[in-house]
């Protein structure tokens, strides 16, 4: 166990690493948007049962192959196949943003989350920096972003009119209004952690592997650990459910 945990340390980044150590040792957790639960497996020393649900069946099917102790599902839409009041704590990182209906998405977590139990949930910050968001690069800045795109995948873009959605604190607060009470947050990450993901991405592209993770690791979480407020570039909460 103990060298789980090291590595565990290790691996995480900026909001990741805030939401493990936001977690206490629980009964089930659910990652919500889990992808081929490279995250998920991080929180085995923090619940007794850990689940995880994503829309792609690819990704399911790998996690499904990897990680054998795990339960995963695929889901079509922001329904949660669970009963209610299953979960301790749901995890849902950098998800709402890309949903149909953050809203129903809500609802569906407060449903499957226990009595008192926990949302910790981060989204893109809507700050003074939203623009240099890499992900709307094809918007903002469409030479650069095709430049990058042809580093990284080897191969020219199909560029869609799609925007990469940004929250505002009271965006989320109004989200969640009657539902949970915010107990921590935190708007962490700059232009620092965006150049340094370019960095790294290229450096892996050119050499086949990253020389430097370690050091990209320190300095995200170096710059994710600073509270940028209104220039931040993700806003992460831990909120509590209000039991009606």
């Amino acid at each position: 166990m103990a060298k789980n945990t090291k590595i565990i340390k290790y691996n995480l980044r900026g909001r990741s690493k805030f939401a493990y150590n936001w977690t206490d040792k629980v009964g089930n957790i659910l990652d919500v948007g889990c992808a081929s639960g490279y995250f998920t497996v991080h929180f085995k020393d923090k619940a007794k049962n850990v689940y995880g649900v994503d829309i792609k069946k690819d990704l399911i099917d790998e996690a499904k192959k990897k990680y054998k102790d795990i339960n995963f599902k695929l889901i079509k839409s922001e329904k949660l196949p669970f009963k209610a009041n299953m979960f301790d704590v749901v995890l849902l990182l950098d998800v709402l943003e890309h949903v149909n209906n953050d809203k129903l998405m809500i609802d569906e977590i407060y449903r499957v989350l226990k009595k008192d139990g926990l949302l910790i949930l981060s989204v893109p910050h809507k700050g003074l920096l939203t623009f240099l968001d890499p992900d709307n690069l094809k918007i903002t800045m469409p030479s650069l972003y095709k430049l990058l795109y042809v580093i990284v995948k080897r191969k020219f873009p199909i560029i869609k009119n799609e925007i990469h959605k940004h929250y505002s604190f009271e965006e989320i607060n109004r989200l969640i209004e009657n539902k949970f009470r915010i107990n921590k947050l935190h708007i962490g990450g700059s232009i620092i952690s965006t150049l340094t993901s370019y960095f790294e991405i290229i450096i892996a592209r050119l050499f086949n592997r990253n020389y430097f993770n370690n050091a990209f690791t320190i300095i995200k979480n170096l710059d994710y650990s600073i509270n940028y407020r209104r220039i931040g570039d993700n806003i992460i909460i831990r909120a509590k459910k209000i039991n009606i």
